[in-house]
């Protein structure tokens, strides 16, 4: 869903057509659509591996699992901000816009789950 928002909101700011209502509004459902999966994902990929079996129960590896999960998530955060700042200054919004909605399909893609 997040790659139709970033499409949307791309083109109602080329057309300028973005208010600020209108922005405040697209800003709320692109942020909906990209942080609750991010957030369910990181969640049960936590309990997940802090249940396998090789752990034993112990409650200090399923809270190491969640740090190193939340610590990928920040430095990938990281790297965001700065790709983003390079492609857009020497590429364009559009080109940081299009690579956007690229990575939002791909994850989408992988979330599909591969029939046997």
């Amino acid at each position: 869903c997040a790659a139709p928002m970033l499409f949307l909101y791309f083109e109602l700011g080329m057309r300028n057509f973005l208010t600020e209502p209108i922005n405040a509004v697209i800003l709320f459902f692109l942020g909906f659509t990209v942080t609750t999966p991010y957030s369910l994902i990181t969640s049960v990929m936590a309990s997940d591996l802090g249940r396998h079996p090789c752990l034993n129960g112990n409650s200090k590896a399923a809270a190491t699992m969640t740090a190193i999960l939340d610590g990928v998530g920040s430095f990938g955060a990281v790297l965001q901000g700065l790709v983003i700042g390079w492609i857009s200054d020497r590429f364009g919004w559009g080109a940081t816009f299009l690579m956007l909605m690229t990575f939002a399909i791909f994850s989408a893609l992988c979330l599909i789950s591969p029939s046997v």
